[in-house]
């Protein structure tokens, strides 16, 4: 129940409404936090208590859009058709 309270002042705090309470909840348990819950559980049901996984896609995604960006910024740079003059770091 405290759980539930915590998501959704979250929820409040962000002001986004999540479909799945359970990924949300998912989202924001650590690791340990999830073998101190089930000692003697597999790995393989701790690993879906925790968000272990959704941090490799989170890192993955942003990467993704990191690159789109700078690519969409820099193009005419990285292609050659714009020449870029360098400024001097102090006025002079």
């Amino acid at each position: 129940a405290l759980m539930q309270k915590d998501l959704a002042l979250l929820e409040q705090r962000l002001g986004y409404k999540f479909n799945s309470l359970a990924l949300l909840e998912r989202a924001v348990t650590h690791r340990s936090w999830a073998h101190e819950e089930l000692p003697e559980g597999s790995e393989e049901d701790i690993r879906r208590l925790h968000n272990e996984s959704f941090e490799f896609i989170g890192d993955s995604v942003l990467g993704l859009v990191i690159a789109e960006q700078l690519f969409a910024t820099l193009y005419d740079w990285l292609s050659g058709t714009r020449r870029v003059t360098p400024r001097p770091v102090l006025p002079r």
